[in-house]
């Protein structure tokens, strides 16, 4: 597996990723959205693909008269969760910067192979927004990538410090994983929060942090408007 992984990352270096939306490629549809969500740490397949649907059950099927897809793209654990961790903090450390690891080629593989429009929404949750600002700088304006116009970010409990391509976000302050111990110790800082989500024990997070649970649970008007006024961008 090792060998496999060290081909992989010398693939990505020496060889840009090509993916199927390229303008012109006609096998991609000028009309129509793609919205692709991305977990966080200690989140399975399951659990990815559970936020896609939730998330799925508050977008309209179609957008400004467009067809809109809604895809995941999994971001998996590893190690029962301890390398999750410490990835995190080297994407604390580097923002997307230094991120060329095989969750992220293989997040770019799926792209490639998934993708049926010209134009991506990546909205991703908590460590995810680290692979979306990799995703942009891997795509956006490069060859056989796509326009930046045609790609968008809305991030969602974002650890990061900024959103590539000027895209927006949401962080509550009463997020305990983000707004408390990210934002303590975070060298580069994170975006700030934005909203106030008062939760209850009931639900299933005490920290505030979940996707599903919190975020859309309770603030699933502001996520909607969110993703739209990134679509109209």
């Amino acid at each position: 597996k090792s060998n496999i992984a060290v081909a992989l990352l010398l693939t990505a270096v020496m060889f840009p990723f090509f993916v199927s939306a390229q303008t012109g490629d006609p096998t991609c549809s000028k009309s129509g959205y793609t919205i692709a969500t991305i977990n966080g740490i200690f989140t399975n397949e399951v659990g990815a693909r559970k936020n896609r649907d939730e998330l799925k059950k508050h977008i309209p099927p179609t957008y400004n008269g467009e067809l809109v897809t809604i895809k995941f793209l999994p971001n998996p654990s590893h190690i029962n969760g301890a390398g999750d961790i410490l990835k995190s903090v080297q994407q604390g450390l580097f923002d997307d910067e230094a991120i060329r690891d095989t969750d992220l080629l293989s997040m770019l593989s799926d792209i490639s192979a998934k993708l049926t429009t010209q134009k991506l929404l990546l909205v991703p949750h908590s460590q995810g927004n680290f692979y979306a600002n990799a995703i942009y700088s891997n795509l956006a304006d490069k060859p056989g990538g796509l326009p930046a116009g045609a790609i968008g970010i809305f991030g969602v409990a974002s650890p990061a410090s900024h959103i590539n391509g000027g895209g927006d976000w949401i962080t509550s302050d009463t997020d305990e994983v983000i707004a408390g111990i990210v934002g303590g110790i975070s060298p580069k800082g994170i975006l700030p929060t934005n909203t106030t989500i008062i939760f209850n024990d009931s639900d299933g997070d005490p920290l505030g942090h979940d996707f599903t649970k919190i975020y859309l649970k309770y603030k699933t008007p502001e996520i909607i408007s969110g993703i739209t006024s990134s679509l109209d961008k």
